[in-house]
């Protein structure tokens, strides 16, 4: 008897087909005892019919939905959301490369904590094996940022912490309940390939859920820049701050001015 499903992985894709299959063969080779409670969840956004036979192709427990056009990440994701059959959403970008352990962190953290939380962890640039993310910040502009960007590992010195809080972290990989994502309706369709999961998070945190950073889960990015990923930034980021803009400068200066601070006199060090 097969067991029920308590993890539905999403996984957006537009082409970029030896990325997919890299990301999903790390995902056999590390995810373990787990197989048999999960599913895999790709959304063809508009890919080239080359892609679309790769992905028809692709062996369960992978199901394949299929946009008729080019929609973007948000509704994406959404759609996915709706279609899954799990407890737990973990939405990955498909130029991650998975490594060992990193989704029993993340788990770790949410079985750890009294209130619900959304999970990211640090991602690492495949490219130089820097830290591309750490949780994310807002800075002097109110602009959601990397905090840890660039640097060789997280901190200094080892995390102190299974879990650092922070107002956002980026949707390229994260994991959260099924139930808090589709009862705050999920991403916010007005964003088009930017800023969904910060207004997303901070959505979240009203209603008490907590967001941050499992410290000791971490995988590799190639941060690769889909097609149309920054067509729409300007317009996003208006958005964003017409919505967010006072938020962001209170959580700015009461909170990651410091860690702002500390990145700046790291630096200065190395």
């Amino acid at each position: 008897m097969s067991m029920p499903v308590r993890f539905s992985f999403i996984i957006p894709v537009k082409d970029q087909v030896r990325l997919t299959r890299d990301c999903l063969l790390s995902w056999f080779a590390h995810i373990g005892s787990l197989r048999s409670q999960s599913e895999i969840l790709i959304v063809d956004d508009g890919s080239s019919e080359t892609s679309k036979s790769f992905l028809r192709s692709l062996p369960a427990p992978i199901r394949v939905l299929e946009n008729a056009e080019n929609q973007g990440f948000a509704h994406s994701n959404n759609r996915a959301a709706q279609e899954a059959c799990g407890e737990f959403l973990i939405m990955l970008n498909n130029d991650l490369v998975l490594q060992r352990g990193w989704l029993d962190a993340m788990l770790a953290v949410v079985n750890a904590g009294s209130a619900d939380r959304i999970v990211g962890n640090v991602q690492r640039s495949r490219c130089t094996g820097r830290v591309d993310h750490a949780g994310k910040f807002f800075d002097e502009g109110r602009d959601p940022r990397h905090f840890g960007q660039f640097h060789e590992s997280l901190f200094p010195w080892d995390p102190p912490l299974d879990f650092c809080r922070f107002p956002s972290v980026t949707a390229a990989c994260w994991l959260v309940k099924r139930s808090v994502f589709t009862g705050l309706g999920g991403f916010d369709t007005a964003y088009r390939n930017g800023f969904e999961d910060d207004d997303f998070c901070l959505r979240a945190a009203e209603q008490g859920i907590e967001v941050g950073v499992a410290t000791r889960s971490w995988v590799y990015h190639y941060v690769s820049p889909s097609d149309g990923r920054k067509t729409h930034e300007d317009q996003n980021r208006n958005l964003f701050l017409e919505r967010w803009g006072s938020l962001a400068q209170r959580w700015h200066d009461r909170e990651y001015a410091p860690l702002l601070q500390l990145l700046r006199s790291w630096s200065c060090q190395k």
